[in-house]
């Protein structure tokens, strides 16, 4: 999955480009969470819940998933805090 972000008017939005028949899951859950923080500040997405993807995969069953997801919210996060040092 490649993850690209964009710093508008301290607004933060991310381009994801991800290939859905490779992995369903994991991007069908990050569209949802990239809809959800895009065109925010950069502190929206830094606010996603350590434990967020923890609890989302085990409610539906997919614990499995686990690692891939929390390496692109983290990816996400590493982008929102480069973005906050930018409109600092």
């Amino acid at each position: 999955v490649d993850i690209i972000p964009e710093l508008r008017d301290g607004k933060i939005h991310f381009y994801a480009d991800r290939n859905w028949r490779e992995a369903p899951t994991i991007a069908a859950v990050l569209a949802i969470v990239v809809a959800a923080v895009n065109d925010q500040s950069p502190s929206t997405t830094l606010a996603l819940p350590t434990d967020f993807v923890r609890i989302l995969m085990e409610s539906i069953g997919l614990g499995a998933r686990e690692p891939g997801l929390n390496a692109m919210i983290t990816r996400l996060k590493r982008y929102a805090r480069e973005a906050q040092t930018q409109t600092a």
